[in-house]
């Protein structure tokens, strides 16, 4: 699963070497790391900032100066297809090559990673991006051990069900020890009438 990743650094031109840390497979995203120290990373913000704060992202294609745009926070927890967890959408003005671009607040601290944008024929149009606290799982889970691959994970009840003996009913059956189901306080033989 590891891909050979070189890294062109604005500062110097320089084009180094980069090694995968992590995969997220349920945000595309990857941490990489470098050995050229002196680059200096970015704050990742642990809090979303409020619809309507202002943000600011930079990218550049190869070797072309940054193109710098600044927006406000549209809204949080937008669906932008099916592959991706909900995002941030802002009214920034973006380029074919800012897919992987820092989305960052006032104080220059990362609240997301532009991953897609849809632009109409005026210019105008959204840009989206995984919010920070992603940013967060890559970096809490990287190992000394390798590469580690996230693999997305589909929500668990943690509980069997079973037909309940009424119509329209459904008959708890099993309840796995410190799971959601028996941390709400389900137990078998309990009998579900409706859901929310």
């Amino acid at each position: 699963i590891s891909a050979r990743v070189r890294v062109t650094l604005a500062r110097d031109g320089a084009s180094v070497e980069a090694r995968q840390k992590v995969v997220d497979r349920y945000t595309g995203l990857s941490l990489i790391e470098i050995d050229r120290k002196e680059v200096a990373g970015l704050e990742v913000d642990q809090e979303t900032p409020a619809v309507g704060a202002a943000i600011f992202t930079a990218a550049a294609a190869g070797m072309d100066d940054p193109l710098v745009s600044f927006g406000i926070l549209g809204g949080v927890n937008r669906s932008v297809g099916t592959r991706l967890p909900p995002c941030l959408q802002c009214d920034l003005r973006t380029t074919a090559s800012s897919s992987g671009a820092p989305l960052v607040d006032r104080s220059g601290k990362l609240i997301g990673i532009v991953v897609a944008s849809e632009v109409a024929d005026n210019g105008a149009g959204w840009t989206y991006a995984i919010p920070a606290r992603h940013v967060q799982r890559l970096l809490d889970a990287e190992s000394n051990q390798g590469l580690v691959v996230l693999q997305p994970q589909r929500p668990r009840l943690g509980l069997t069900l079973g037909p309940g003996t009424e119509p329209g009913t459904v008959l708890v059956e099993r309840v796995i020890e410190d799971g959601p189901a028996a941390q709400a306080g389900l137990e078998v033989g309990d009998v579900v009438i409706s859901t929310d």
